[in-house]
């Protein structure tokens, strides 16, 4: 089941095949602040990235040879991790490759660790920036949600929600666009069941999906929980 473990920090995932280089990059995004999980082979990665909700991804080109095309295609599109990669290659068509495999960018070999660490940092918060004109909300399609107040508008009218509901969409809207578990729409009552958490998702679709049963923004995460869509 999907879960983000970092707290302050972003939670970066290192996909390196070679152990020393790997565990040395490691080292200096820990001692940065950064929460670091490591992926020695593809299928690790894969396997992480669908489980795992990461702020970026760091890349060697090398670790997605393995891959055919079209498959790290779909996992970079269905995981909708940021993606910087590592090339030691600075021809054109690799750099071209890189950013055809979805990269926010790419870093040449050799490169200084402070030019790593300050590359990460930058792209992390070009990501994370929030519009300032609409911090402490989330929009999507009519409404807005009120991180603040747990709030939810349509236009300039307030659709009542019940405390679980302003709880579910807290939740979702403060990780908008990735999955989120099931057992962490749960809060702190650690009680209530999968099946308790469905329910009361589906309750809140009544309120705000034009068709229910095909949702638009509540939208399910087959094997993991739920998402809310924004774009």
């Amino acid at each position: 089941m999907a879960k983000n473990l970092h707290n302050s920090k972003a939670h970066i995932l290192v996909a390196e095949n070679d152990p020393k280089r790997r565990n040395h990059i490691t080292d200096k995004l820990r001692q940065h602040g950064y929460w670091v999980t490591q992926a020695k082979a593809p299928h690790a990665m894969a396997r992480l990235l669908r489980g795992l909700v990461f702020d970026l991804l760091l890349l060697n080109c090398n670790v997605f040879k393995a891959f055919d095309p079209s498959d790290i295609h779909l996992l970079f599109l269905t995981s909708k991790t940021p993606i910087v990669t590592i090339t030691s290659q600075s021809t054109p068509a690799s750099r071209l490759a890189c950013l055809e495999a979805g990269a926010e960018e790419y870093i040449c070999e050799p490169f200084d660790d402070r030019e790593l660490v300050l590359r990460l940092k930058r792209n992390l918060e070009r990501l994370g920036k929030p519009d300032k004109e609409n911090i402490g909300q989330v929009n999507f399609g009519p409404y807005k949600f009120c991180l603040n107040d747990r709030q939810l508008f349509q236009g300039a009218n307030v659709i009542r929600l019940t405390q679980r509901e302003q709880e579910i969409m807290h939740c979702l809207a403060k990780k908008r666009g990735k999955p989120v578990a099931r057992p962490e729409l749960s809060g702190l009552k650690s009680t209530i069941g999968e099946r308790t958490i469905d329910v009361q998702v589906n309750k809140l679709r009544q309120k705000i999906e034009p068709d229910p049963s095909s949702p638009v923004w509540l939208k399910t995460v087959r094997g993991v929980g739920y998402s809310l869509d924004n774009e």
